[in-house]
């Protein structure tokens, strides 16, 4: 088949697993229905997080503009998912949301367009966690996002400029995982687990060390001078 037919149709197949998913689930005569909608689910993700990365960066048939932005709602979508498909569509959306970036390259990348995403993902996925008491990926998700900032002070696409970014960033993603752990550290009082205030603790941790990293490492003058720009919009 041609890279198009190919691509076409496996993105085409994606969505018919994604319904087919929705309709088994909502069968109550199919054994083990859950399971079943789940691994379709599944591999409807699968399928099209591969459909198009195929499109974007193997064929050449998206830009890659247009290829983050359909990864980006495929993300989406498996966070909306996992709400109704349990916590394995929402670890899918964790990787496929983090990861996404770096399979779609571009020439020119933005500083503040890459981390927006990054924290939309971030935050999404901890509405759903906190939604569905799925504290175990909390952690991964925060490591993700902060990775993300660490690594990026090493790469090539780094500018000193950026370091305003870095440090909003790490600021937004404390501040998430404090308001949406703040209602689980209310409930732990009473029965004496630390879940919420040991999750604080790493967040707060991960948070600092990111940002005395950027002040020891890099020219805070120049976070000084971004600042005062944006301040006196010059």
């Amino acid at each position: 088949f041609p890279s198009h037919d190919t691509t076409m149709m496996g993105g085409g197949f994606g969505l018919v697993l994604l319904g087919a998913a929705e309709l088994v689930r909502n069968r109550n005569n199919i054994s083990d229905g859950n399971r079943i909608s789940q691994s379709l689910a599944g591999a409807g993700i699968v399928a099209l997080y591969v459909s198009l990365y195929a499109a974007t960066n193997l064929y050449n048939l998206l830009s890659s503009t247009i290829g983050f932005a359909g990864m980006a709602i495929t993300t989406g979508i498996a966070v909306v998912l996992s709400i109704r498909h349990g916590v394995a569509i929402a670890a899918m959306g964790l990787v496929g949301g983090f990861v996404t970036p770096l399979l779609v390259h571009s020439s020119d990348p933005s500083t503040p367009l890459l981390f927006g995403y990054l924290y939309l993902v971030y935050a999404g996925l901890m509405l759903v966690v906190r939604r569905k008491n799925w504290w175990v990926l909390s952690i991964p998700s925060m490591v993700f996002g902060l990775g993300w900032a660490f690594v990026w002070t090493l790469s090539e696409s780094f500018k000193p400029e950026d370091t305003i970014w870095l440090g909003l960033f790490a600021f937004a993603v404390f501040g998430t995982l404090f308001a949406t752990s703040h209602k689980q550290f209310e409930e732990e009082k009473e029965s004496g687990l630390k879940i919420a205030s040991n999750l604080n603790y790493i967040g707060l941790s991960g948070a600092a060390a990111l940002l005395g990293y950027l002040v020891v490492s890099h020219d805070v003058d120049a976070t000084q001078w971004v600042m005062r720009d944006i301040v006196t919009g010059k």
